[in-house]
């Protein structure tokens, strides 16, 4: 009966902390907060999640604009994340439909002479909104989507350059 109730124990201990791990930094992450904004994230990167939200958050509470963007693409450094092995990682974010995508990616090794940061991060994220259809642009989205990185900084050591073809 002492030995039944030892196995019992192991497996109930066992199964709640296979469910209390994190989530293995090794495999992608998706999230969709629907009405709000979807993030594709490269394995290890779902330690940004939390910036993610903050920009979101702080997009949401600009006033509504009407339109598309076009994707823009930044390099961002976080220390914090420097423990983990990470220097930078490059992020695309894009507005379509008034709801944002995220897509965040390590930098890789240089295949071709072409391939530079921009180009990998845009070409991921065309990858990832293939199937968004690109309505009517506006500028205007530009500033607000810059303003929102900008704030989701604030109070963090945190630093993002934009990156151009």
């Amino acid at each position: 009966m002492i030995e039944l109730t030892i196995i019992v124990s192991l497996i109930v201990f066992t199964l709640i902390g296979m469910r209390t791990r994190p989530r293995p930094l090794e495999n992608p992450v998706v999230i969709q907060r629907h009405g709000d904004y979807h993030m594709t994230l490269a394995p290890k990167l779902n330690l940004i999640a939390g910036f993610i939200e903050r920009i979101a958050k702080h997009y949401r509470s600009l006033p509504a604009v009407e339109g598309d963007s076009d994707t823009f693409c930044f390099e961002v450094r976080d220390p914090s994340l420097k423990r983990h092995g990470i220097e930078t990682y490059l992020l695309a974010v894009t507005l379509r439909n008034n709801l944002l995508y995220f897509q965040a990616l390590l930098p890789q090794p240089a295949a071709k002479d072409d391939d530079t940061p921009y180009k990998q991060i845009h070409d991921y994220a065309l990858a990832v909104l293939v199937n968004m259809p690109v309505g009517r642009l506006n500028a205007g989205n530009e500033q607000r989507i810059s303003e929102s990185i900008q704030q989701g900084t604030q109070g963090s050591e945190i630093s993002v350059t934009r990156i151009i073809a």
